[in-house]
């Protein structure tokens, strides 16, 4: 779980950084997102592949459960992570053809880059993955984990935004 809380704070970090760069665009935070999304991935790949090794093992149906709810979490991180890889691909984008937001726009993004960051807090602090339900009474999500709708922010942002990326 230690790791699995580091990888959601380095998603954190960079999902803050590639929305920055939506504002003022800067080659070395856009290699520093590229470079953490490398990171975020050799995470998935290794918990991944020591948690599905774990889960054939005998263990608690709690045991269990906690297993597939980190599972679940490092898949959504390595998504939040692409997607801050496609915004900062807009963001050079943006900057490179003189493009600016609207000032309602500004806000609008500032207001979904802050749920996304606290709903990555509650991640990187255990929350989400020892008590689903309280982090999602604590956000006002009542349709699904947090994470998901994390992911479902990013995926309209993604949309919002010049280019046809899309999630990787």
């Amino acid at each position: 779980r230690n790791i699995t809380c580091k990888m959601a704070e380095l998603v954190r970090d960079t999902i803050v950084s590639a929305v920055g760069l939506l504002s003022e665009f800067n080659e070395d935070v856009a290699l520093e997102v590229e470079k953490n999304e490398g990171i975020v991935d050799q995470y998935e790949d290794k918990l991944g592949s020591y948690l599905v090794k774990l889960s054939c093992e005998p263990m608690t149906e709690q045991d269990s459960n906690e297993t597939n709810k980190l599972l679940h979490l490092i898949g959504d991180f390595e998504r939040i992570s692409d997607h801050a890889v496609n915004i900062m691909v807009s963001a050079e984008e943006i900057s490179d053809k003189k493009l600016t937001f609207s000032p309602e726009a500004q806000r609008e993004l500032q207001i979904m880059s802050d749920a996304v960051c606290e709903i990555l807090d509650l991640a990187a602090g255990g929350d989400v993955a020892v008590d689903e339900h309280a982090a999602q009474v604590a956000l006002g999500i009542l349709d699904h984990d947090g994470l998901h709708q994390a992911v479902g922010i990013l995926e309209g942002l993604d949309n919002a935004l010049p280019g046809d990326q899309g999630a990787q």
